[in-house]
């Protein structure tokens, strides 16, 4: 890391997510090397998060794949890629986004599943996250202070 570098901040225990991976002594900051001992003794024995057996990762596969198939089939790709100006207190009320914004949830639910939980190949997941991404950026995130719909994130 460089002087013009900001180091990344590391989460307080408390805060930080159970299961993930952990950072290693080697990407602290001298700053966080002095709080690595606390951290690393207190989770230490933290368990992995187990992957799922091959049935019921299939099982949540076509899950994922039946949600993103009915979200295609209920919401006008085209017509929501096409918003590109929205105020945020006006998205509520849009009749096109805000349906297809409340049909994400499960499947932003159903994708974290499959990447996190699940051991299928990496090809199979390229797939999966290009069709998820595809569906996502069609609803897109509002630009609070431009009231600009930005479909890229």
């Amino acid at each position: 890391m460089n002087n013009n570098e900001i180091p990344k901040p590391i989460p307080k225990p408390e805060q930080e997510p159970k299961g993930h991976p952990r950072t290693s002594m080697a990407e602290l900051s001298p700053t966080h090397t002095e709080q690595a001992p606390e951290w690393l003794a207190k989770y230490a024995d933290e368990p992995e998060i187990p992957k799922v057996n091959e049935e019921e990762c299939e099982k949540k596969v076509a899950e994922l794949e039946s949600l993103m198939t009915a979200f295609e089939v209920t919401h006008p790709i085209a017509e929501l890629y096409a918003i590109t100006d929205l105020a945020v207190k006006d998205a509520p009320n849009h009749p096109i986004r805000h349906p297809a914004k409340l049909a994400l949830g499960p499947i932003v639910a159903a994708w974290i599943f499959v990447k996190e939980r699940t051991n299928i190949s990496p090809e199979r997941l390229a797939e999966l996250k290009v069709r998820y991404l595809h569906l996502t950026r069609a609803v897109g995130m509002i630009e609070a202070k431009t009231s600009k719909v930005d479909h890229d994130r």
